[in-house]
């Protein structure tokens, strides 16, 4: 298992849209059974770039939400549970 470099003890707190974010991912990975890519991200929300679901992927990482996945490079997370 990966461990993200600042990985808090428990998760924060989520803004609206974080929240929204996360609730696709996890949505995205029930249906699929694999993690999205940023552009699937991207895709899915309706936002115009990569970076913007990277932006929001990053934040979701930082706060313990979410952890880098190891086998697929352009996939980019999994759920962390508390």
């Amino acid at each position: 298992m990966i461990r993200p470099s600042r990985r808090p003890s428990s998760p924060e707190a989520l803004t609206p849209r974080q929240a929204e974010v996360c609730g696709w991912i996890e949505a995205f990975c029930l249906e699929h059974h694999a993690p999205p890519t940023l552009a699937d991200i991207a895709a899915g929300l309706g936002m115009l770039t990569r970076g913007g679901a990277k932006l929001h992927v990053d934040a979701l990482r930082q706060k313990g939400h979410l952890a880098k996945g190891a086998i697929r490079p352009l996939a980019v997370v999994y759920i962390v549970r508390p």
